[in-house]
């Protein structure tokens, strides 16, 4: 089985569990059987090398994470009606909490996570900025940044209801460099790695005035601006 073999990463376990799952959904009952006899096996496996206490703390598993996706179906109707709102003011909560640190931009890392496996454990020099409309830290790629400013905009309004980073762009009315575009990568091509543009290698510095405006040769119905930029402030 996937969970034997060494060789498996997190992400092939992740993608293994959601292709069982989505080849089981057909009949929900023979679905259930499945994964409660696996998580049963799985257990006592566990017991028997002594390392139950292991069992769900990082999900490394396929059974593991094949329950952990049967579970959030069965509670589909129920998170729809009245769990759903304080669902998801936690989840509000821990993505504030998880913030006040620097996250990963690529692989989701944080210093702050819950979670030991997703756990940034590299030492990275970041300064919390306390913005009017949005809270951002200098280790930040512009990418992040937009995301928290459709968070600062869209706080009261549905999901489907706001636009996506990629439709509008950042601009930082810089007043001795000009306006200059912001954005995760310069467009140069590179062979090897190449580290993601950040808020601090942009210099932006505190009190900074940045403006949101439609991505170049791009117009979407619906959008928060017209001719016009929205402007807010960002500080260090």
């Amino acid at each position: 089985m996937a969970d034997g073999d060494t060789s498996f990463s997190i992400d092939e376990k992740k993608l293994v569990s959601s292709l069982l799952m989505g080849s089981l959904l057909g009949n929900i009952a023979y679905c259930s059987d499945v994964v409660l006899s696996l998580l049963t096996r799985h257990i006592t496996n566990a017991i028997q090398k002594r390392t139950a206490h292991l069992v769900f703390r990082q999900s490394g598993s396929v059974v593991e994470k094949l329950f952990s996706l049967w579970f959030s179906i069965c509670l589909f109707e129920d998170i729809r009606g009245t769990l759903g709102s304080p669902l998801f003011l936690l989840y509000k909560a821990l993505k504030c909490q998880i913030e006040k640190g620097p996250v990963d931009a690529i692989t989701g890392n944080a210093r702050y996570s819950l979670s030991e496996h997703k756990l940034l454990r590299e030492p990275i020099d970041a300064s919390p900025i306390s913005p009017i409309l949005v809270r951002a830290l200098t280790s930040d790629t512009i990418s992040q940044l937009k995301m928290k400013l459709l968070d600062a905009i869209y706080k009261n309004e549905p999901f489907s209801m706001r636009i996506t980073a990629e439709q509008f762009d950042l601009e930082w009315r810089c007043p001795r460099r000009g306006s200059m575009l912001l954005s995760d990568d310069d467009g140069m091509l590179f062979k090897t790695n190449r580290k993601l543009n950040c808020i601090s290698d942009y210099g932006i510095t505190n009190n900074a005035l940045l403006s949101m405006q439609p991505a170049l040769s791009r117009t979407y119905a619906g959008s928060p601006y017209g001719t016009n930029f929205i402007l807010f402030q960002a500080r260090s």
